[in-house]
């Protein structure tokens, strides 16, 4: 599990390593929180959305303005399990909160500030009631 944070966002990647290539390949990714207020339109919808990788979760699809409170970028930690079928997961905390999830069979993985399933996040409330 690999957190990038820049001067708007922060999201986890999980990748796996392809030894033929010499190099990691995102399996899936999930939006973390924004570091700067949620605009009203997605950014992955706008024309010059390459442009804008990666993208600020859309107000309407986050809790708040999808920010942490705390205003600053925080502690990102990840730990590994297995789901009950065996396949290999990473459940990434911030700040000591389990903040989402991620698995090789879902993209884009779950986050605590996602409110509404979009592109970026799928609520992590929808995995906890599955």
């Amino acid at each position: 599990m690999v957190e990038e944070t820049d001067h708007k966002v922060c999201y986890g990647y999980l990748l796996r390593l392809h030894p033929e290539e010499g190099a990691n390949r995102i399996v899936t990714d999930v939006w973390l929180y924004n570091l700067a207020p949620a605009p009203e339109t997605g950014e992955w919808t706008l024309p010059d959305a390459r442009q804008r990788l990666p993208f600020l979760n859309a107000a309407g699809f986050v809790a708040g303005d999808g920010t942490l409170s705390s205003g600053h970028p925080g502690h990102i930690e990840a730990k590994w399990s297995a789901d009950p079928e065996g396949k290999l997961m990473s459940d990434v905390y911030v700040d000591g909160v389990h903040f989402a999830r991620m698995n090789a069979e879902s993209k884009p993985g779950w986050s605590k500030l996602a409110i509404r399933k979009n592109a970026i996040a799928i609520p992590l409330d929808d995995l906890q009631r599955r």
